[in-house]
């Protein structure tokens, strides 16, 4: 039997221009309460992934350790018998080294400045040396040059041997015997251009070193501009984040370096 009143096809009620206002507005609520969280949730990611560079970075002098009767190398050049160059360069010898031990290049630079793995930087010349985006606090031969760290706990405390170049122990291995947990043996430094105590007054990053790439800039930025701290290494191999109210100058002349 045929339908002879076919169901009327239903009719689709639209939003209206006050519902569609309503979406909007919870969508842009929305996104400004996860975004703030997001950022905070990368920062926190790139920060962890720069401490395990840096734990890397120091299981690699205890594997060179393990194979040099305990020593660890150092950063004397060959030729100068000195190094006077920043705090994070290295002679090339023992930057390969580190490379000869397993380092990957991209480990040995923050996360968070990038842009210091480049190819100039990795060597550096002259004065022919590596430029790492982190502090290795090894043995630099004359304390006439720069950079001359104020931190006693280093550089009267630890023996180191050159593969290349081998040097007389400065010290007696003994000492080696200090507590490894308060001995620091790299950093995540932070570059200053102005020097004083106070890292709250002091202009971080915008350091020009000769790099034609740009210049030094600072890694863990908080939101006021400032760097939130810097990470340290210690000589058992544990990683801590000192924030910006528990870092201090830690070498004379310029650049001065945070950590």
């Amino acid at each position: 039997m045929t339908n002879l009143f076919p169901p009327r096809p239903s009719r689709r009620r639209g939003f209206t221009l006050v519902e569609l206002l309503v979406v909007i507005g919870i969508i842009a609520l929305l996104i400004s309460i996860l975004l703030p969280a997001l950022s905070k949730a990368r920062k926190s990611a790139v920060k962890i992934k720069c401490m395990n560079n840096l734990r890397s970075a120091g299981q690699l002098f205890f594997v060179y350790a393990a194979g040099n009767n305990g020593y660890f190398p150092n950063g004397i050049n060959a030729k100068a018998n000195t190094i006077k160059g920043w705090a994070w360069d290295i002679p090339i010898a023992t930057r390969d080294l580190m490379v000869d031990n397993g380092a990957l290049r991209r480990m040995l630079y923050c996360p968070e400045f990038p842009e210091q793995d480049a190819d100039e930087l990795w060597t550096f010349n002259p004065p022919n040396v590596c430029v790492l985006g982190y502090v290795v606090l090894i043995d630099r031969g004359s304390t006439t040059g720069k950079p001359n760290f104020t931190h006693p706990q280093l550089l009267d405390k630890l023996v180191y041997q050159d593969k290349v170049a081998p040097v007389q122990p400065r010290n007696d291995p003994a000492m080696r015997s200090l507590p490894s947990a308060e001995t620091e043996l790299g950093a995540d430094a932070i570059p200053s251009n102005t020097t004083g105590t106070d890292p709250y007054k002091v202009v971080f990053g915008g350091v020009n070193g000769g790099w034609t790439k740009g210049t030094h800039q600072v890694s863990h930025i908080g939101t006021n501009g400032k760097p939130e701290g810097a990470n340290v290494l210690f000589m058992d191999g544990h990683v801590i984040f000192r924030t910006i109210d528990n870092i201090k100058v830690r070498t004379t002349g310029f650049p001065y370096f945070w950590f």
